[in-house]
């Protein structure tokens, strides 16, 4: 892989090979800034499906610290109204009208139910 360009925190990548990997003959990723693994980029990747698995190893390492601030600000949020919060996280769907409906019989079972659904993926 040889890298053409890098702007901040996206790295625009293109193949060494003759065989295009996608249609512009590049591939874009978005790495953290503290992207240990660029000299794995650069290595030979023999396939489409291994560089996303390369890529997606990279955002998840991180995104963690990111997540975490994110988290604590939702939950900043959750504390002082917990349908916005939910409404955040999930849309404007069922869990955000059951969080209304929580939080309006009484304060404490919304926010229980907003935190609930800020960290039910972790």
């Amino acid at each position: 892989m040889e890298i053409v360009a890098a702007v901040g925190e996206q790295i625009i990548l293109k193949p060494k090979s003759s065989r295009p990997v996608n249609a512009s003959g590049a591939i874009k990723a978005v790495l953290s800034e503290e992207a240990p693994q660029i000299a794995e980029l650069e290595t030979a990747v023999t396939s489409k499906k291994e560089l996303r698995r390369i890529v997606k190893d990279t955002m998840k390492k991180g995104m963690t610290d990111d997540s975490n601030v994110a988290k604590l600000l939702l939950v900043i949020i959750a504390i002082l109204l917990p349908p916005l919060a939910v409404a955040l996280v999930d849309g404007i769907h069922g869990p955000f009208w059951l969080s209304i409906l929580l939080t309006i019989l009484l304060y404490l079972p919304g926010l229980i139910y907003a935190i609930y659904r800020i960290y039910k993926n972790d």
